[in-house]
């Protein structure tokens, strides 16, 4: 009897199993024919499992589906309702077929998933740390804090196995995903295709893992969470005067402008030209600043914040800062660099005097959706002209005239 390999599908006919014979020159196809209408099915572990079954026949064909109008029996042979033939062909085989694949596949995910969870394989690699690093500093997350959060957030996480245990994290480790761990996952997923060209994570697509951890319940309270959109314009100024006199300049510098906490603190680390736009309105220049998708173009100021502007100096080191000029309403309501990036960007938009949303974004630093507004406006115009219109909305809030005095008062008792 002559042996062959079979082989999970053929070069010239990929819908069939072949069992090739080097001995005979050829290659059978192995398949059998089942049902009311006698169909050719080219699945062998259905022909290995249909023999003895009524109506089923096991059948070996070769040349293809040419071999199917030819009578030559050299070609052709037809099993019937035998068991026997049926374990002579799979005894005479260099590679025996597995008629249950969901276990095969079961005992695979056992054997290669590690109890300690599917990411201890590239946590406990000391070179794996320094490549996810850079490769996030490469996709845009610039701040080196962020992008440590993001490996804390991955050390942080509890065993994973299957993608299961995302979308059931909450209720099998009695706490959420935080929103470092999230995004340090999202992060890992994305290295893994792009650097690494893996698809697969324990077994699982990581696809998979990705709609797993969009079910699953991110903790509330944070970063995105504690930003307040609605804080009125006597909340800021409160605010203002319930934090120390020596954050004043620096808060009112960052209500102004509409910056970026980490942004407004490079540019004010030291002297900047002051362009004088109008007799209200003043801008220093900080295109240099812009990092991946955070942009920056000019911050613009109320012409009565020069003096300020010219002799600030930074009264602790950027995290420091952020922490004293947040405070806390009366109602609790929290007041931080974010929140007061929002009210500014509210105030431009808002009320009787407003401005168009591109030219605001252009001020705080956001880049122009449309093509036309990247290719063919002034965008720098714009925004001199909107916050020349706005300006005046933001002096009202704080009365700076009243504000310089009583901080020059409040000085000269610290002193």
């Amino acid at each position: 009897m002559h042996t062959g390999v079979i082989s999970p599908h053929s070069a010239s006919h990929p819908d069939f199993c072949s069992v090739i014979v080097p001995d005979m020159s050829i290659t059978i196809y192995v398949g059998y024919i089942s049902g009311r209408n006698q169909k050719w099915r080219s699945n062998p572990l259905r022909a290995a499992e249909n023999v003895g079954k009524p109506g089923s026949k096991t059948i070996l064909k070769s040349s293809g589906p040419e071999g199917i109008r030819t009578p030559d029996l050299r070609h052709v042979r037809v099993f019937e309702k035998s068991e026997s033939c049926t374990n002579d062909l799979l005894e005479n085989q260099d590679i025996s077929l597995n008629l249950d694949k969901n276990t095969q596949l079961e005992t695979l995910k056992k054997e290669t998933q590690n109890p300690r969870g599917c990411l201890c394989t590239y946590l406990d690699d000391p070179e794996f740390k320094h490549k996810y690093l850079n490769f996030c500093e490469r996709t845009g997350t610039n701040n080196e804090r962020t992008r440590r959060g993001y490996y804390s957030g991955l050390e942080s996480l509890l065993p994973l196995t299957t993608p299961r245990d995302l979308s059931d994290y909450s209720e099998n480790n009695g706490k959420n995903i935080t929103s470092s761990e999230r995004k340090g996952l999202l992060k890992l997923f994305k290295y893994l295709e792009i650097k690494e060209m893996i698809t697969v994570l324990n077994n699982y697509p990581i696809q998979l893992w990705r709609v797993n951890l969009n079910l699953a319940e991110v903790t509330k309270g944070t970063r995105s969470d504690g930003r307040l959109k609605d804080l009125t314009d006597d909340e800021i100024y409160d605010g203002l005067y319930s934090i120390e006199p020596a954050f004043r300049d620096y808060y009112l510098l960052m209500a102004y402008s509409g910056a970026r906490h980490s942004q407004l603190y490079e540019a004010l680390s030291k002297p900047r030209e002051i362009i004088h736009v109008s007799d209200t309105v003043i801008k220093i220049d900080v295109r240099g600043l812009s990092q991946g998708k955070k942009n920056a173009y000019y911050f613009y100021f109320p012409s009565e914040m020069e003096e300020i502007l010219i002799n600030y100096k930074h009264t602790g080191c950027i995290y420091n800062l952020s922490k004293d000029i947040s405070s806390e309403t009366p109602k609790g309501r929290k007041i931080n660099p974010a929140g007061l990036r929002k009210w500014h960007y509210t105030l431009m938009r808002s009320g009787d005097v407003c401005i168009d949303s591109t030219a605001a974004d252009h001020i705080q630093g956001r880049s122009p959706k449309g093509i036309s507004d990247i290719h063919y406006l002034d965008l720098d115009k714009m925004s001199d002209e909107g916050y020349c219109r706005i300006v005046s909305k933001l002096t009202r809030v704080f009365c700076i005239p009243h504000l310089k005095q009583t901080a020059t008062t409040a000085d000269k008792a610290c002193n």
